[in-house]
């Protein structure tokens, strides 16, 4: 972590710095191994070390993989265990640099053993690694002093803490300005390996072994009282929460991230917090509290200088102004980020603004653009080998393909970036994957496949809600972002014939998120039970006999297509398929309405209004495409009670005050 200078890696939430371990500064298990360990060997081995290093750290992770590897033969032939630990941990460093997850994984945990046997031995090592704060030491007591037989004299030093302190001086000068200092902690290495597994673990999708992992190392930080790890590990643990959608825990980590942080006056990472904070409120579809969080985070970026975060902050920006419809600022946003990315020539960054771009140009009916940012975000997550960075390109290519007629193209796309998340856990990838190539079949008339699809989509949608707990008003935001996946599943099944079951998840869709509400004060398994009970045809059926009314429910499929069901209290039911007209949109009609009704409320006394105005012909309109398709199935007794169940903007609808072509009210009627 950024203390312990173990590993470095650049990742979100706080950046920590691993860095991998110099052994001109690094100390031998004990002063008998120091003793029994052959100069000549152990020179060698430490020069191997530092050579890896300079490799590494000059951008060579196949050419330092190579050096280190050497140092941990010669390593092994001393019989030095601390040598050996350290080798494997810089070695599963670069596996994971160069994308070889699974010897990264053996790598770490060979290196995790080796610190384990040091800690049941009893020896105290050094993991601080090559980075030292230069200090002056004295007044110190019973110093052990090791040579190592290359010039280099370490000291070990008890302080009243019951720490060690280990002084190196290069060279064998005297001047008090070479020494560096570093505390001592076999823990510590412990926590920064098991933080690394975590990582790599989490990169291969495997969220509950980065969970154990991140969590054993927290436990090891909170016991060293080391705020600043604690704080890093909360934020690699929000990540992997963020992966499987599990957003109120998400919260919860960055909350006490961020005051560790801000108590720390560590600037960087408050800013670092601050967009990760930002990343799940876009998520939830709090999208004005996620510009918030952004424009803070923006602000300290451009007081420390960075151009890096300040273009991965731009980006989101960009994001969070694209989902409010406010195009041209995120526009320019977007062109802002890929300008400073490609300056400064950071590929993730590249592939992220050129995803924002593409978004830009794909919302403006620029396909073929929004095609070829997507076709060169595509090309450079390739490279980084980030899973989640491939599969959101070619969703994004599925999607444009779509757009562009092009359906067998988007069904391979869609399905190839589902090939990619396989045994992987980024359910709400998946969940949208899925969703998409539910609608592409559909298209295809492939309905059987698009059915599967996008069932398989809802039960991961709904998991997600389960995840928020009580925090109804972010099931509703996210429940917005899903609907289509339902809307488009009812099609499916209208085309199938099966316009009843389609009912059924017009029900499960339309009232889940609701009844959430209404039951919260009940347990979780009371409310898991209510809600998969509500939406059967029975319950709907016993509904309309109970109420001895006639239950006349819609479902918006989309701005051409209406859905309307009627359910007599007879359990008789029946279906109708509404085609809407390209001039006759549904909002319009509706605002249209309600305001001619507004304005007659505020002339009561006026003698000249009358019905037959012609404003009133937006309330003739909605009574053609709402009521007519049904008329003859409503009960001709006015007494007979009738009940609408609107969807979307439906719920606006005066349904009292639409009129027949005769300008009779609908209440005149029923």
């Amino acid at each position: 972590m950024k203390l312990k200078k173990f590993f470095f890696i650049a990742l979100a939430s706080i950046t920590l710095q691993f860095c991998p371990i110099s052994f001109l500064a690094f100390l031998t298990s004990s002063p008998a191994i120091a003793d029994s360990i052959a100069p000549g060997q152990k020179t060698e081995a430490d020069k191997l070390m530092e050579q890896g290093k300079e490799l590494y750290d000059s951008g060579q992770r196949t050419e330092a993989l190579k050096k280190w590897e050497l140092a941990l033969g010669l390593y092994r032939q001393i019989g030095d265990i601390q040598g050996v630990a350290v080798a494997f941990g810089n070695m599963g460093h670069s596996y994971r640099e160069l994308g070889n997850y699974a010897k990264a994984i053996d790598a770490y945990n060979s290196s995790l053993a080796m610190f384990e046997r040091i800690a049941e031995s009893g020896w105290e090592t050094n993991a601080n690694g090559s980075v030292y704060y230069k200090t002056t030491i004295t007044g110190q007591e019973n110093l052990i002093v090791a040579s190592n037989g290359s010039g280099l004299t370490i000291k070990i030093a008890s302080t009243p803490n019951g720490q060690s302190i280990a002084v190196s001086n290069i060279g064998g000068g005297s001047s008090r300005q070479n020494l560096s200092v570093g505390i001592v902690s076999n823990s510590s290495a412990q926590a920064d390996i098991l933080a690394n597994l975590g990582i790599v673990y989490g990169k291969l999708g495997n969220t509950r072994a980065a969970i154990d992992s991140f969590s054993r190392s927290l436990s090891i930080a909170k016991n060293s009282n080391n705020p600043i790890d604690v704080a890093n590990i909360l934020g690699y643990t929000s990540i992997v929460y963020n992966n499987l959608g599990d957003y109120q825990e998400v919260i919860k980590l960055q909350d006490r991230q961020l005051d560790i942080v801000k108590g720390k006056n560590n600037r960087r990472g408050e800013a670092e917090v601050l967009v990760g904070k930002g990343d799940t409120y876009t998520k939830l579809g709090d999208y004005q509290k996620a510009i918030e969080d952004y424009q803070q985070s923006s602000r300290i970026y451009e007081q420390l200088k960075d151009d890096a975060g300040k273009a991965e902050t731009l980006g989101k920006l960009g994001r969070a102004y694209h989902l409010l419809g406010k195009i041209s600022q995120a526009r320019d946003y977007y062109h802002q980020q890929l300008n400073i990315a490609q300056e400064i020539k950071r590929p993730r960054l590249l592939a992220n603004a050129l995803g924002g771009n593409g978004d830009i140009s794909f919302s403006s009916g620029e396909y073929q653009t929004a095609f070829n940012y997507y076709s060169q975000q595509l090309e450079i997550a390739k490279v980084i080998n980030e899973v989640k960075e491939i599969t959101n390109s070619l969703i994004n290519l599925g999607k444009v393909s779509h757009k562009m007629k092009k359906t067998e193209e988007a069904i391979e796309y869609y399905q190839t970036a589902l090939n990619y998340l396989q045994n992987r856990e980024y359910p709400y990838e998946e969940a949208t994957a899925l969703s998409n190539l539910g609608k592409a079949l559909l298209a295809q008339g492939n309905l059987l496949e698009a059915e599967a699809s996008l069932r398989d989509a809802i039960g991961i949608w709904e998991d997600f809600r389960k995840l928020l707990g009580s925090k109804d008003n972010w099931k509703i935001s996210l429940f917005e972002k899903q609907v289509d996946t339902y809307n488009v599943l009812q099609e499916v099944l209208v085309d199938q014939n099966k316009p009843f079951e389609a009912l059924e998840i017009a029900e499960r869709g339309r009232t889940r998120a609701l009844i959430e509400l209404l039951l919260k004060g009940l347990s979780p398994a009371q409310q898991e039970s209510a809600i998969a009970d509500y939406s059967k045809l029975s319950e709907i059926k016993q509904i309309a006999a109970q109420q001895k009314a006639t239950l006349v429910e819609y479902s918006l499929i989309s701005e051409n297509l209406l859905y309307i069901w009627v359910i007599q209290p007879t359990g008789k039911m029946e279906f109708r398929s509404v085609d809407i007209p390209q001039n006759a949109s549904i909002s319009e009609l509706v605002t249209a309405s309600r305001q001619f009704i507004s304005a007659r409320s505020r002339n009561d006394n006026n003698p000249t209004s009358d019905a037959t105005t012609e404003p009133s012909h937006r309330l003739q309109q909605l009574h053609q495409l709402l009521i007519e398709p049904i008329a003859e199935l409503l009960p001709s007794d006015e007494q007979e009670r009738v009940v609408f169940i609107p969807h979307h903007e439906l719920f606006l609808v005066p349904f009292a005050a639409l009129q027949d072509t005769n300008y009779n009210y609908l209440i005149e009627k029923h």
